[in-house]
């Protein structure tokens, strides 16, 4: 890796679900698998469409939230019985991850995770095929609501790379939903939104993310990172001749 990349760049986060696992593509398949289990035993619960069931995912929901928007009152009843066969049923990791993650191992970079997920992690990234030796550290929200949006998502994951010099500048997020883009601008980390979950390029746009760091998946890394340092050098460049001619007016986003 180029050596001025190494000095701009020194840790590389990612977001799980969708970004590093198929976890979307995991759950909607077994929502259907217990709703057909559940009516082959007779009892009579609606199979929401797909488009029902990708539209629910797509908003980043809590877990128990999904069954709730799904089957409103049936969802607990639906939920005790995914659970029941989803914990002993594999998760696929997204296109091109585990080899992005091993890739940038090499380059000597610092690799964490910073995740809402709060339960079976490490379990749930072995099955996809992650050694988790390779992650500095697995950072999950401290409490509810610091979950992403939140910027406190990152407080640990900050501290434990400020322990070792690295400051936020320093720092590429990689993640899925607008949650994790909004999370990381509030605490001035650079970001790449993959499409291996619900949003859209065009959703990505709308929220100020540029096009050329949006990509389909992780076969573009560690090449993306060059993009990365190029874009947010021009975007520097453009703040200082604001400031110094007024040419541009301020911009930033609110705290959602």
């Amino acid at each position: 890796m180029d050596k001025l990349l190494i000095k701009e760049i020194k840790a590389v986060l990612f977001d799980v679900d969708n970004t590093l696992m198929a976890s979307n593509e995991f759950v909607f398949r077994n929502i259907k698998k217990t709703i057909e289990r559940l009516n082959d035993s007779g009892q009579a619960i609606n199979m929401p469409t797909d488009d029902q069931i990708n539209s629910v995912l797509a908003k980043n929901l809590s877990f128990p939230d999904i069954f709730k928007e799904l089957f409103a009152d049936n969802h607990e009843e639906v939920l005790v019985k995914y659970r029941e066969h989803a914990p002993n049923e594999p998760y696929k990791a997204t296109i091109g991850a585990v080899e992005a993650i091993k890739k940038l191992k090499e380059t000597g970079l610092i690799v964490g995770l910073v995740t809402n997920r709060v339960k079976m992690l490490e379990e749930r990234l072995v099955q996809a095929g992650f050694n988790t030796a390779d992650f500095e550290f697995m950072c999950m929200p401290p409490a509810k609501e610091y979950k992403k949006p939140h910027p406190r998502a990152f407080e640990e994951a900050l501290s434990q790379l400020a322990k070792k010099g690295i400051h936020t500048h320093q720092v590429v997020m990689f993640g899925d939903h607008p949650d994790d883009y909004y999370s990381s601008f509030y605490q001035n980390i650079k970001f790449v939104a993959v499409l291996q979950g619900g949003t859209t390029k065009e959703e990505f746009i709308k929220h100020n993310v540029q096009q050329p760091l949006i990509i389909n998946d992780l076969t573009q890394l560690p090449e993306i990172l060059e993009k990365v340092v190029e874009v947010y050098a021009h975007g520097d460049s453009l703040k200082q001749t604001s400031a110094l001619d007024g040419r541009h007016a301020a911009s930033t986003h609110y705290l959602r």
